[in-house]
């Protein structure tokens, strides 16, 4: 029952603290702009950001980092639907999307 409480106590600090929410915000942002360059994944967009949150609070630290990873996986999807390219590795499932969505009954996927 003790972790739990801490790890409660972890998402109330970052849930009332304005800082972090914007923290969490920009990382993400960061995120999908980073998954949405062909060829940078969301590991190497944690791994370039690292640097910046380590004059943060653990707590926010973590949080922007988790919505640095979470952003470039969701980012990673914009050139795989866009551009037929995928941004992440994460985003080859979405490379035939626009096709697929233009599949005609009783003819052969390509």
């Amino acid at each position: 029952m003790d972790a739990f409480s801490h790890l409660m106590n972890g998402f109330l600090i970052l849930g009332s603290d304005p800082v972090g929410l914007l923290w969490i915000a920009l990382g993400v942002l960061v995120g999908i702009v980073t998954g949405a360059i062909p060829g940078l994944t969301a590991t190497m967009g944690v791994a370039v950001f690292i640097p910046i949150t380590f004059s943060l609070e653990p707590q926010i630290a973590l949080g922007t980092l988790i919505g640095v990873y979470c952003g470039g996986l969701s980012g990673g999807a914009v050139p795989a639907i866009l551009l037929n390219i995928p941004g992440t590795p994460s985003a080859c499932g979405f490379q035939k999307y626009r096709t697929a969505i233009m599949l005609i009954p009783g003819q052969p996927f390509q």
